[in-house]
């Protein structure tokens, strides 16, 4: 199990070398995580497996890291944000990472393999769209009529009727997809 913050003492190598301080009451021999160099900006915010065993940082630089806290090195980025990832987290259980980012979407990946399971794009307080890596779509009602195909520079709009991309209730099945797909 990771130990509370005040027992982990994080130091970031980031940009060429740098290096932010321990804190000033960290013990000499508390363990130290080290990630190499690997994100170009800064690091807003890192988080660790619920087995303790993985770090993930969201960077500045619009990417995702995930290291091996025995050794600090990276496993693999994850790439998709277009501005600042502020918030990352693991699921429960380990499998899934969130990222949030200042281009206001969510985004769920599966930590195994990096992949983007979807896109929770955040349209205003109480509406929302969420997209499938494979075009399908789902949202509030209201976020919906704010969708609109684009052809020969004429909008649109869509119609969740017969659209073949839309899929109700989408995060559920692309999380019940996943978890079959954990259990082979």
């Amino acid at each position: 199990m990771v130990k509370a913050f005040r027992d982990i003492f994080i130091i970031f190598v980031l940009c060429g070398g740098m290096t932010l301080p321990s804190l000033p009451s960290a013990a000499e021999d508390a363990p130290q995580l080290v990630l190499p160099i690997g994100h170009t900006s800064y690091v807003f915010s890192v988080a660790f497996s619920p087995d303790g065993k993985y770090a993930l940082s969201g960077s500045e630089d619009k990417t995702l890291k995930l290291w091996e806290v025995a050794t600090g090195g990276e496993v693999r980025a994850f790439a998709g944000h277009t501005d600042y990832v502020r918030s990352v987290a693991f699921s429960p259980d380990g499998r899934y990472a969130l990222s949030g980012s200042v281009d206001n979407t969510l985004k769920f990946w599966e930590v195994d393999t990096g992949e983007l399971l979807f896109t929770r794009l955040h349209v205003d307080e109480s509406d929302w769209i969420v997209v499938a890596s494979d075009g399908r779509f789902d949202g509030s009602p209201d976020g919906i009529k704010l969708m609109y195909y684009a052809k020969d520079n004429n909008s649109i709009p869509i119609d969740t009727s017969s659209d073949p991309f839309y899929t109700p209730d989408l995060v559920a099945q692309l999380l019940k997809s996943a978890a079959e797909k954990g259990k082979r």
